[in-house]
């Protein structure tokens, strides 16, 4: 058009920093007490994505002079400051205290969860963002506060329009915080469903995972079932086919799908077998692990077709059936031989998350004791020490005893191996796949099958010795 200069926007110079004496290099001896620097590279990567000049300037100790040094040399080189950790209200968290001594602190804290110990401050007419320490925390604000900031200073026009989407799940929270939480998003007919990944702040596992949040207001208490939520990605995604698998976890299922490649085109969510049936039973699962054991028949899985009214709606495919049994710390110090010690003043069990396959196999063995003690079963949780102490997987359990946070709990038998405590076995499970009938013909679904009537994929397994493989294996159940 004939000009020869036209006004740009300088891309921002960003200075990124790590702090704390916790905090090491990738790549050097993790000693006891110590983690490796996550929110350095995470910032670092986030903001070059939107097109910031970013030098990731490294760790910081816990020390008011260095710290201070190192931000007021940033200011006088770059547009903007980021730290992470150390913007809490604890003795050794000094950022905050930095940032008031450089300049003005405009925000610490926001109504957020996770994020609350966010500090936004300016100093020379630079901008200075002290994010949480814990990386989902960190993450969080990068994506709803830094994002918008960065967007701005970059000159993009920042506008971001919320999905809606249901909310499979009751949640209860705190009122006076907005409650951003990792999701999966799962496609449940002509609409999506956001399935929490984790809620933990210090998850890496929910950021990688997770394919954007859904945003709960800060003015509600309990958010219901089915109620319809906004949803913002974390990056465009591409919705492509997935096999979503919504259940009981097991590493042989997790072990198979990587065998086969499947594992890249699912989505699996360990919510327990009987998150699995109503995850069926709303339309939001291509196949639910389940191993659920009814008390009135003894049998596994088929029954619960008639209670969750989905016979002749979906089919029990035949799994393999798996050991489970107490896991107790090496050499049984508390001499644990039955559930009747789970009663024992001395035994403090971990238990399994309600829902769960083995919670239901503990509380049908609890509650058949409870007469021969005297005792009635609404006195069990206050009896078991340890009974409302709940964990989601099987590796969870032999973790709890490993560190000494739990004297015994059930468990399949390969975690005992995995994590070098004892196993004491109880009871083979059927562990099978709960396929909604609309959703056999899915390719994936016909592929994921297949391959569980493919023998030879299991052969090489490490820990094939806690499993069985019925010779029906693969089939409808009958």
């Amino acid at each position: 058009m004939g000009f020869s200069k036209i006004p740009v926007y300088v891309k921002p110079r960003v200075a990124v920093y790590s702090t704390g004496i916790e905090v090491v290099k990738p790549g050097e001896p993790l000693r006891p007490g110590k983690i490796y620097d996550v929110n350095g590279y995470l910032a670092s990567s986030f903001l070059r994505e939107l097109g910031a000049d970013v030098e990731y300037r490294g760790i910081l100790p816990d020390d008011f002079s260095t710290i201070k040094k190192e931000v007021e040399e940033s200011i006088e080189h770059y547009d903007v400051v980021i730290t992470s950790g150390g913007t809490s209200a604890g003795v050794s968290d000094l950022v905050y205290r930095v940032f008031e001594a450089v300049g003005e602190v405009l925000v610490h804290g926001l109504k957020t969860r996770p994020g609350k110990p966010t500090v936004i401050a300016t100093a020379g007419g630079k901008l200075l963002i002290g994010l949480p320490g814990f990386p989902l925390s960190a993450y969080m604000i990068l994506v709803r506060v830094v994002k918008p900031l960065i967007s701005a200073l970059t000159g993009l026009k920042y506008y971001e329009k919320p999905m809606y989407v249901r909310l499979p799940l009751r949640v209860r929270k705190q009122v006076g915080r907005a409650w951003l939480i990792p999701s999966i998003l799962v496609k449940s007919g002509e609409e999506y469903a956001a399935y929490p990944v984790s809620m933990s702040s210090g998850s890496i596992y929910a950021i990688a995972y997770s394919d954007g949040f859904v945003e709960l207001p800060e003015d509600a208490e309990v958010v219901e079932e089915g109620a319809k939520v906004p949803f913002y990605f974390f990056a465009d995604v591409r919705h492509y086919e997935r096999l979503t698998i919504i259940g009981s976890n097991d590493p042989l299922l997790e072990d198979l799908l990587k065998k086969t490649g499947l594992v890249y085109a699912s989505r699996i969510l360990n919510v327990g077998s009987t998150g699995g049936w109503l995850a069926v039973q709303r339309g939001d699962a291509d196949i639910a692990p389940t191993h659920l054991l009814d008390p009135a028949t003894g049998k596994y899985n088929t029954p619960f077709l008639d209670k969750y009214g989905l016979r002749g709606k979906a089919v029990l495919i035949r799994g393999f059936d798996r050991l489970i049994g107490f896991v107790v710390a090496r050499g049984n110090p508390k001499n644990i031989t039955s559930f009747r010690d789970f009663f024992r003043s001395d035994v403090r069990i971990v238990n399994r998350s309600r829902g769960s396959g083995i919670r239901t196999f503990i509380d049908l063995n609890l509650e058949k004791i409870t007469p021969e003690l005297g005792i009635q079963v609404e006195e069990i949780p206050r009896l078991v020490k340890g009974y409302t102490y709940e964990v989601k997987t099987h590796t969870a359990v032999a973790l709890a005893v490993k560190q000494g946070k739990a004297d015994v709990g059930v468990a399949s038998g390969y975690v005992a191996e995995l994590y070098d405590v004892d196993f004491i076995p109880l009871t083979w499970e059927e562990y099978d796949f709960l396929v909604p009938r609309s959703r056999l013909e899915k390719p994936l679904v016909r592929d994921f099958v297949e391959n569980l009537r493919n023998r030879s994929l299991f052969e090489d397994f490490k820990y094939r010795k806690y499993y069985r493989f019925p010779s029906d294996m693969g089939y409808e159940k009958s």
